[in-house]
């Protein structure tokens, strides 16, 4: 205690009020001033003291408190002032001075290195606008979002809100519903979320999820499948983002939606199956056209792309990439003497033109010929307009080959048949004629014997006669009666119409006319009356004069577009007149007289009975069947049918 008085050094000092001692007044002046300045130093850093601990954001507390500090020191040395005047503490107040300027000069550097920082701080000013535009972003956020949730709510979409570090998620109403919950059936937790996912499905959406919180893709966005309340599963399109981060990057909200795609998944997996139906039926398809030889084909009429089917480049012998696809290219394949049979062909189709199959040949490469049938049709737009022509081509090689042995086998066994039935004829004409001749044979021998006498025997001779006679008579009733058997009075009798029939035969005759490339041109009058006869020996007729036509253009070495010629018109005398006109090589003038007599003709395997038999049967309905020609312009066969003995016979 002793050292610390003597440190205060008060014994050898006086007090610093005796200077003052003569003025009472001065000395309490000084006295008040340096207390209430005490004082008020004093009270200050209490308040200061209060503020900081009420509002912990103040930046800079440290800075608060030294300045608090500098002014208690501040405040301790008034009080000393007013302590000295009666006890002199002088050293105790310069030692607490000293310290108040070091507290003072220390106060004073840092408020200079603070004081710019401090003036980068906005200012109230500032920080109310800030504060008002941080509110206007507040309102425009939860309008943004109310927007964005009604927007949800009406595209059907169940929305879910995710706090990543409490594991908290906010399931929307549609949410739950969508899988068959009620409002208070799922609690707000992300394990309600994660015991709901098909056991298929939870690794792929784990992994994408983890994709999306590590920030390695902006978007999570994945199909699965989740478990509804009837315990089915539903497909879902799950999509959502992390909408907040920590500083150092960690995720801590997620947002997204729910949206039901079990409907399109359905349509999806029915298209698949189509799909794969549609692939076995091609796939099958193409095996049937490929056993068939059957190729199927479409011509754009636009652009004149010709597309093909894969066994269409079998049956024509050319590859893909060889073949230029357009009506041209086929062309060069096509025979020469079937390319006009094409051309017409193809020019009545895009008529519009009801047409029949086209059967052609094609060369390949290697110099054999095919045989080719192909259909085709006209598909239109919507405005009816044709859009392209669509069809189907068969190689029918084997057939055809096989159709022409058939048709030599049976016209062979039809020659030799011929050949029996008129040997036949011949026998028993030969056998029941025999008699009466050897009889007339006999008795003119007898004639002339007795006509050798010197005497004849008139009367004997006259006998002999009249027996030769009968003889004769009895070989012409043989040969009337064998002629009668031979007549066509055994008729089907019916009504037709002869342009009907026309094409009837026309069709029948159409594969050796298309196989030879002969064009067949119809000039048929309207409103003929119809014919009471028989349809099926006028038939014969007509298709034996067309084939006739055939063979007389085959005849020609050096020819060019066959075509053959078929009218029917009504004529002065009321009959209806047929005719058939063929451009071949006509009908030598030497043979006009035996053209249409029995076994006459000029074919070399020929009978010469195909024109004796239609003159027959014409005559048989009381017609009249001719015929006129101009050597190497062709020949026309006609032939007439009157309509009062039609008439006549379907009255009676």
């Amino acid at each position: 205690m002793q050292q610390f008085i003597d440190f205060l050094g008060i014994k050898d000092l006086i007090p610093h009020g005796y200077c003052l001692s003569w003025s009472p007044v001065l000395l309490w002046l000084n006295v008040s001033s340096d207390l209430l300045i005490t004082l008020a130093y004093y009270s200050i850093p209490l308040t200061i003291i209060y503020f900081v601990r009420q509002r912990k954001d103040i930046p800079y507390p440290w800075l608060m408190a030294m300045f608090s500090g500098f002014i208690v020191a501040c405040g301790t040395t008034h009080l000393l002032s007013a302590i000295t005047i009666w006890i002199p503490l002088y050293w105790l107040d310069g030692v607490v001075k000293g310290f108040t300027a070091i507290l003072s000069v220390t106060t004073a550097i840092m408020m200079l290195w603070i004081t710019p920082r401090a003036l980068s701080l906005p200012t109230i000013h500032q920080l109310q606008n800030e504060i008002r535009q941080r509110k206007a972003a507040e309102a425009a956020l939860i309008e943004s979002e109310f927007r964005w949730k009604f927007a949800i709510h009406g595209s059907g979409d169940g929305v879910w809100d995710r706090d990543i570090q409490t594991g908290v998620v906010d399931y929307s109403s549609r949410w739950k519903a969508m899988l068959g919950y009620s409002e208070n059936e799922i609690l707000p937790s992300h394990q309600e979320w994660l015991n709901r996912i098909h056991p298929e499905d939870q690794s792929v959406v784990a992994e994408a999820m983890l994709a999306c919180l590590d920030n390695k893709v902006p978007h999570y966005n994945i199909e699965y499948r989740l478990r509804c309340k009837n315990g089915c599963y539903k497909w879902i399109l799950s999509r959502g983002m992390v909408v907040n981060r920590s500083e150092d990057d960690n995720p801590l909200r997620m947002i997204g939606t729910n949206t039901d795609i079990s409907e399109r998944k359905q349509i999806e997996a029915d298209l698949q199956k189509t799909q794969s139906q549609l692939l076995e039926k091609q796939r099958m398809l193409a095996e049937s056209q490929r056993i068939a030889h059957i190729g199927s084909w479409s011509l754009d009429l636009a652009t004149g792309l010709l597309k093909w089917s894969d066994e269409m480049y079998a049956i024509f012998g050319v590859t893909p990439e060889s073949f230029t696809h357009t009506p041209d290219a086929i062309g060069h394949l096509i025979h020469p003497e079937d390319l006009n049979l094409r051309n017409n062909w193809l020019s009545e189709c895009l008529k519009k033109n009801k047409v029949n199959e086209l059967i052609f040949r094609i060369r390949l490469s290697d110099g054999k010929i095919r045989f080719i049938c192909t259909h085709g049709e006209l598909q239109y737009d919507s405005m009816n307009n044709p859009l392209r022509l669509v069809g189907s081509t068969q190689d029918i090689s084997e057939r055809k080959n096989k159709d022409n042995k058939d048709k030599e086998h049976l016209d062979q066994l039809a020659h030799v048949t011929r050949l029996g039935l008129l040997g036949e004829l011949a026998s028993g004409i030969a056998h029941e004629v025999n008699q009466p001749l050897t009889a007339i044979a006999t008795y003119a021998q007898v004639s002339l014997n007795i006509l050798k006498k010197e005497n004849p025997d008139l009367s004997k001779l006259s006998e002999i006669a009249v027996k030769s006679q009968e003889q004769a008579l009895r070989a012409g009733q043989i040969i009337h009666r064998m002629r009668r058997l031979c007549t066509f009075k055994s008729q089907q009798l019916s009504t037709i119409a002869i342009n009907e029939l026309i094409n009837d035969c026309v069709g029948l005759c159409a594969d050796p006319l298309t196989h030879n490339s002969i064009a067949v041109i119809l000039d048929l009058a309207d409103n003929l009356p119809h014919l009471h006869v028989d349809y099926i020996q006028i038939e014969q007729v007509i298709i034996n004069l067309i084939r006739n036509c055939i063979d007389a253009i085959l005849g020609v070495t050096d020819r060019h577009q066959g075509e053959i010629t078929i009218q029917s018109s009504l004529t002065p005398d009321n009959k209806i007149q047929v005719s058939v006109k063929d451009n071949g090589p006509g009908i030598d003038e030497d043979q006009h007289s035996k053209i249409l007599m029995p076994f006459h003709t000029t074919k070399e395997n020929g009978m010469g009975m195909g024109l004796s038999i239609s003159r027959s049967l014409i005559e048989a309905h009381d017609g009249t069947l001719s015929f006129k020609s101009e050597y190497e312009k062709g020949c026309t066969f006609y032939f007439t049918l009157p309509i009062l003995k039609s008439t006549e016979l379907v009255d009676s």
